[in-house]
C-alpha cells in the first residue's frame, strides 16, 4: 500500500494559501502559482521596507522645505545649522 502524508501536505498547502489570500487569478488557489507569488511578495516586502524609509525622508524634506520657504529660509541652510548643533 502506498503511504502518503496527506495531513502534513494539506497543512503546508493551507499555510501557503493563507499567505496569498486576496491575490488575483490562480495565484490564490493553485499551489504551484501560489509558491511563486508568495516568494515574489516576500521580495517586494523586503525591498519596499527599505524604500519606505527613502520615500518618507523625501516627503519630510519637502514639507519642512515648504514651511521654511514661507519664512524666507532655505532647507539646505536649515539642515546645515541642525547638523552643527548636534
Amino acid at each position: 500500500m502506498r503511504v502518503t502524508n496527506a495531513v502534513a501536505r494539506k497543512a503546508r498547502h493551507n499555510k501557503l494559501f493563507k499567505l496569498v489570500k486576496g491575490f488575483k487569478w490562480g495565484r490564490k488557489n493553485v499551489y504551484r502559482l501560489a509558491l511563486n507569488a508568495a516568494a515574489k511578495s516576500g521580495q517586494n516586502s523586503y525591498r519596499d521596507r527599505k524604500r519606505k524609509k527613502r520615500t518618507f525622508r523625501q516627503l519630510w524634506i519637502i514639507r519642512i522645505s515648504a514651511a521654511l520657504r514661507a519664512q524666507g529660509k532655505r532647507y539646505s541652510e536649515f539642515a546645515f545649522k541642525m547638523a552643527q548643533k548636534k
